[in-house]
């Protein structure tokens, strides 16, 4: 009886975790969408950042180390899984490039942030923020 039972709990674990896999995935894939969302993150605020920088020096910094040391950003400039810098490249006076390397594919396409798997880069031009 008590091998039986044994047996049965088992089986139930073993399931409940083939379905969770088979759900979201082996746990080095959870971990590859989560860097992946932290990296849109970082952009995202880099990208509000150097708005947030045009809009009070009405040009784009230099780098972004200047970036950082703008008071009001709150910004990541290195990526969550090595610890290097995200690439950072004025363009234009008012257009730059940020560059970032994702580990898959983005779940939901067709917006601005939507990549491929490897290195993938966004040119943006620099926006005045209005109070």
């Amino acid at each position: 009886m008590r091998k039986a039972l044994a047996a049965l709990v088992f089986a139930i674990v073993g399931a409940a975790l083939a379905g969770g896999f088979y759900l979201i995935g082996p746990p080095a894939e959870a971990r590859a969408r989560r860097l992946d969302g932290r990296r849109e993150t970082d952009l995202q605020r880099l990208r509000l950042a150097a708005d947030l920088y045009w809009t009070r020096n009405s040009r784009l910094p230099a780098s972004l180390d200047e970036l950082a040391k703008e008071a009001g950003t709150n910004i990541y400039s290195r990526d969550p899984a090595n610890g290097e810098s995200y690439e950072y490249s004025v363009k234009t006076p008012d257009t730059y490039e940020l560059c970032a390397v994702f580990a898959r594919d983005s779940e939901m396409g067709g917006n601005f942030w939507s990549h491929g798997a490897g290195r993938r880069c966004f040119a943006i031009t620099a926006k005045v923020i209005k109070p």
